[in-house]
C-alpha cells in the first residue's frame, strides 16, 4: 500500500529518471527511459479519481450503477481503543503503584536531556524499537504534565 502523496511519486520517478540520463550512456539508456515514462503513467494512473459505473457491460468503467449503501462501523475498527473503564483503572493502578524501576530511570534520563539512552534503556526492558519509542513519549509525558503542575503549584 502506498503511504506517500502522488505528487510526491511523481517528484520521485522524475529525479530518479535524471538520474539515469545522466548517469547512463545514450545507447543504453532506452531501457531505462521507457521503465521510467511507464513510472509516470502509472503514477498518473493512481491519480485519476474513480470513476462511476456507467451502466454498460463492456469498457472501462463497465457494470450496473449501484447507490452504495453506508455501512455501520465494525467492531474490528474498534481494535485497539482503550475504554473509559479501562483507562480509569490503569491511571488508579498507575497512582496506587507508582512506577516500575526502569520507568524511573529513564525518567531520570530524559531530565537530564539524553532522549537516546532513554530509548536504548526502553528497548532492552521492553524488547522492541515501536514499544520503547512509546514507552519513552509516555514518560515525557508524564515528566511535561509533573513540571506543569510544579509550576502552577509554584504561583499559587
Amino acid at each position: 500500500m502506498l503511504v506517500t502523496p502522488v505528487s510526491d511519486l511523481k517528484a520521485l520517478v522524475l529525479v530518479a529518471f535524471r538520474n539515469l540520463s545522466l548517469s547512463v550512456s545514450r545507447r543504453s539508456c532506452f531501457k531505462e527511459t521507457l521503465i521510467a515514462f511507464l513510472l509516470l503513467d502509472l503514477v498518473d494512473f493512481i491519480q485519476m479519481a474513480p470513476q462511476p459505473n456507467t451502466g454498460l457491460f463492456v469498457g472501462l468503467n463497465k457494470g450496473h450503477i449501484v447507490t452504495k449503501r453506508e455501512l455501520p462501523p465494525r467492531p474490528s475498527s474498534r481494535k485497539g481503543k482503550t475504554s473509559k473503564r479501562v483507562h480509569f483503572v490503569r491511571n488508579l493502578i498507575r497512582e496506587v503503584a507508582g512506577f516500575a524501576p526502569y520507568e524511573k530511570r529513564i525518567t531520570e534520563l530524559l531530565k537530564v536531556g539524553k532522549d537516546k539512552r532513554a530509548l536504548k534503556v526502553a528497548k532492552r526492558k521492553l524488547g522492541t524499537h515501536k514499544r520503547a519509542k512509546k514507552k519513552r513519549e509516555e514518560m515525557a509525558n508524564v515528566l511535561r504534565k509533573m513540571r506543569s503542575a510544579g509550576v502552577t503549584e509554584k504561583k499559587k
